[in-house]
C-alpha cells in the first residue's frame, strides 16, 4: 500500500470510529443527537427526524413556489415515512399524539384540492414538527415566524421562504429562537 492509500485508509477509520461514537451517544455533547432519553418509550431515531424534514422543506418550497401539485408527492412520502415507523411499532400500547398527528396532517395535505387547503395542512403538519425540532434539538431546522399570517414553520437557515402567503409574500417572515 503506498502512502496515499494508507493515509486515506486511517482517515475513514477515524471517521467510522467517530461516526459510530456519535451514534452510540459515547461523545461528549453528542447524545442529543440520537442517544438522549435512551430507555424511553416511543423515541423516535433521528433518521426518521431527518427524513421527516427532508419531505417537509420540500413541501413548504412547494408552497412558497404556489405550486400544489409539487407538494403533494413529499407530503406522501412523508405520509409514508410515518406510517412505516408506526407499523414498526405496531405492538407499542400507545403512540405518541405527535407521529399520528404528523401523518394525518401529512396525508390531508397530500389529498389537498386547494392551495388553502394544502396551507391549513402544512400548519397542521408544522406544529407537531415543531413541537419534534425542539425535542431533536439543534440549529436547523430553524424555526421561522411570519407576524403577517401568525403562523410558524422550519426551514433551513438563510433567506426566508414563507409557505403560507406564497409568492406574493414568500418572504415575509423572521426566525424565532424558542
Amino acid at each position: 500500500m503506498n502512502t496515499t492509500t494508507r493515509v486515506l485508509v486511517c482517515i475513514a477509520a477515524v471517521l467510522l470510529a467517530g461516526a459510530a461514537a456519535v451514534a452510540a451517544g459515547s461523545l461528549p455533547g453528542h447524545a442529543a443527537h440520537g442517544n438522549e432519553g435512551a430507555g424511553k418509550a416511543h423515541q423516535q431515531p433521528p433518521a426518521l427526524f431527518t427524513e421527516a424534514v427532508t419531505q417537509y422543506e420540500r413541501v413548504r418550497l412547494a408552497l412558497v413556489a404556489d405550486d400544489l401539485d409539487a407538494a403533494r408527492e413529499p407530503a406522501r412520502r412523508l405520509a409514508g415515512v410515518v406510517r412505516a415507523w408506526m407499523q414498526d411499532h405496531n405492538g407499542e400500547s400507545e403512540m405518541p399524539a405527535r407521529v399520528m398527528a404528523i401523518k394525518s396532517a401529512a396525508e390531508k395535505l397530500a389529498d389537498s384540492r386547494t392551495l388553502g387547503d394544502a396551507r391549513e395542512a402544512f400548519w397542521a403538519l408544522s406544529q407537531p414538527m415543531i413541537a419534534w425540532k425542539k425535542k431533536v434539538g439543534g440549529d436547523t431546522p430553524a424555526i421561522a415566524y411570519c407576524p403577517m399570517v401568525k403562523r410558524k414553520w422550519l426551514q433551513q437557515l438563510g433567506s426566508i421562504g414563507n409557505p403560507f402567503a406564497g409568492g406574493h409574500m414568500a418572504g415575509c417572515g423572521e426566525f424565532v429562537n424558542e
